[in-house]
């Protein structure tokens, strides 16, 4: 099955899945079962520092392939019964579509608020429409009839943003004791993609093999290099973690990079 095939059959099974879950509210949905508990994985092919390494936390794996399932699944246990539409802002980009899913078995409708110049990639687009995701403008008003409830107030409240990254932290630090015994002592440092202020430029040193790629080409590198697709945002933050301790005196250190989102969503 080719990717463009492989992604219309996913679009069609998610509609008849929204379809079929719209009243089915009497059993939690299997998203909430499947978000967290991601795996760590090393990159063992960007760094030949022994005692200090890179991993992902790989958040691509949630059940809409994006970090911010974990935040839809605190959200969805506020969302107000009566409403019937919820509206998300799609800022750093998955917000939309973990509410969507998150959302569906309650019968919800999502709305994503869009800036004018924001470009949202081909699978995100595709996602949304598969998700019945509507776009508006990023000023767009919640009316006061009740029907439509603003999911911002909650989707980005300190305490939900907080709880999730206590989550992820507990996680990482439990399974960095498993997967690397014999650095129990290491240093452990945990980046979050979501909170790259640069955007997704690579800034990484001239000492790795990331060094002066677009961030979609060190997205290209980290597949092909490592087996795993994460976003170009992702793929930036990786770079500059590989130079941060690329440079040998580092010892026994980690920098564990959250992901944000699937790349899948980017080569489509």
């Amino acid at each position: 099955m080719h990717g463009g095939d492989a992604l219309q059959w996913l679009a069609n099974a998610l509609k008849k899945c929204f379809c079929k879950t719209q009243h089915a509210t009497a059993q939690p949905p299997a998203f909430h079962a499947l978000v967290g508990r991601t795996p760590i994985i090393r990159l063992r092919a960007l760094l030949h520092n022994a005692h200090a390494c890179v991993y992902i936390k790989a958040e691509q794996l949630n059940p809409s392939g994006s970090v911010f399932d974990r935040y839809a699944d605190k959200v969805t246990k506020r969302a107000p019964t009566h409403a019937k539409y919820a509206v998300v802002s799609e800022k750093i980009g998955g917000e939309a579509a973990s509410l969507a899913m998150a959302l569906a078995p309650a019968g919800y409708r999502v709305r994503a608020r869009i800036a004018a110049s924001q470009e949202l990639p081909t699978g995100t687009k595709k996602l949304h429409d598969a998700l019945g995701v509507q776009q508006v403008s990023e000023n767009y008003h919640v009316d006061d009839d009740g029907m439509c409830w603003d999911a911002d107030s909650v989707f980005q409240a300190n305490d939900v943003v907080e709880e999730v990254r206590r989550d992820i932290l507990d996680e990482i630090y439990e399974q960095m004791k498993q997967v690397e015994k014999e650095y129990a002592s290491q240093v452990v440092d945990v980046w979050f993609a979501v909170d790259d202020v640069e955007g997704g430029n690579n800034t990484a040193d001239k000492s790795t093999p990331l060094c002066g790629l677009k961030p979609t080409d060190a997205m290209a590198w980290i597949a092909t290099n490592e087996g795993l697709l994460v976003s170009p945002r992702t793929a930036a933050m990786v770079a500059r973690a590989a130079s941060a301790l690329s440079s040998g005196t580092e010892k026994h250190r980690a920098i564990v990079v959250v992901a944000h989102e699937t790349g899948e969503r980017y080569v489509v």
